[in-house]
């Protein structure tokens, strides 16, 4: 999301070198994050329709990480609730844009299979914007930033930024925010392409979510209830 995509998509990068000091690459730029924003009815809020006993990956005016699917080419694509009461999963098209790639851009010329690959390529695909900045930072190294530190022992649990230059493994305050582009709306990305969640998706999850007793936004749980359930493509 630092990236300017409205996808939260917390992944780890590693840089090796046996001739240079990576750190340079992955730690010679840092932002301020931004406050998170709770989710409101207000708000587009994006989430796991497929999950709700454990967690639903509650994303505010975003969505939750693009994942494989469920099998070979089945999506599986988070849903949306917009503040107009709709409840939608984006098109393919759109989470091609949601990963940075131009709309088609996974698109398979002549279809041999009856499910589509399009889903896997996108769930496993790396977001374009984070790959060209660390391709970027390799090939133009930047300088060190003046990090706090401490010594990561041995059976500490991982730490979200670390490096083993000189002084051995060591975690480094650095927030996940190396840049902080502007990020639009989830909203931007909404077409005519968007589908509304089935009568049955949409009551399983509800069923799930009500038995999981996860703390939801204030009306979340009513508004899916009132929501239209065909699935027809969007206005």
């Amino acid at each position: 999301m630092a990236f300017g995509l409205p996808q939260r998509r917390r992944r780890v990068y590693l840089v090796a070198s046996r001739e240079h000091d990576p750190r340079c690459v992955l730690f010679a730029d840092e932002a301020e994050t931004t406050p998170q924003i709770k989710p409101s009815l207000e708000l587009p809020i994006g989430f796991y329709w497929t999950e709700g006993r454990s967690g639903v990956g509650f994303t505010t005016n975003g969505i939750p990480p693009l994942k494989v699917g469920s099998g070979w080419g089945i999506p599986s694509a988070p849903a949306v609730l917009f503040p107009d009461g709709e409840v939608l999963m984006p098109s393919l098209e759109s989470c091609e844009l949601l990963q940075g790639f131009p709309s088609g851009w996974t698109a398979v010329e002549e279809q041999t299979v009856k499910k589509r690959p399009e889903w896997r390529l996108i769930g496993n695909a790396v977001s374009v914007p984070v790959a060209r900045w660390v391709a970027d930072r390799v090939k133009h190294p930047g300088t060190v930033g003046d990090f706090a530190t401490k010594t990561l022992g041995d059976g500490a649990s991982w730490p979200d930024a670390a490096w083993n230059i000189g002084d051995g493994r060591t975690t480094v305050h650095a927030s996940d925010h190396p840049v902080l582009r502007p990020r639009p709306s989830i909203s931007a990305f909404r077409d005519k392409h968007w589908t509304r969640l089935s009568d049955r998706a949409l009551n399983g999850f509800i069923g799930r979510a009500v038995e999981g007793g996860l703390k939801m936004p204030v009306g979340f749980l009513e508004a899916l209830q009132n929501a239209s359930r065909k699935t027809v493509r969007a206005a």
